[in-house]
């Protein structure tokens, strides 16, 4: 079952300039930042709106590489769904792994992403 839209990613150049961005213009309140590592290191952050809600994922680009925009979704059964998912269609991008929490209620999360039909990278948290 989904639960919820849990966050949609955006890539950004300039990640501090991004970053105020959603605080300062849009009352965003930046509650987890970490460091990707990777030459050179990179950072993500978790940004909440005001009233709470879907969190936007800031990642840092640098280079060529980095991660793409993606929206994801939290899950009860994180096996069940990629399954349900897979049998109508989509295709495994990366199976389910466990994840870094960003809050306590996420120890023991495991994460999957998937392709959907337009080629849409959907990823999966539960």
């Amino acid at each position: 079952m989904i639960r919820r839209i849990d966050h949609v990613s955006i890539p950004a150049r300039d990640y501090a300039a991004a970053s105020r961005f959603y605080q300062d213009v849009l009352g965003f309140h930046l509650y987890s930042e970490k460091s990707l590592g990777g030459h050179p290191p990179r950072r993500i952050g978790y940004l909440r709106p005001p009233d709470g809600g879907a969190v936007i994922e800031l990642v840092e680009l640098v280079g060529s590489g980095g991660t793409g925009y993606h929206y994801c979704l939290e899950v009860a059964d994180l096996d069940a769904e990629v399954e349900r998912l897979t049998a109508a269609g989509l295709r495994v991008v990366q199976p389910p792994a466990p994840t870094e929490p960003r809050e306590p209620r996420e120890m023991g999360w495991r994460r999957a992403v998937l392709a959907g039909p337009a080629d849409e990278l959907i990823e999966l948290r539960g």
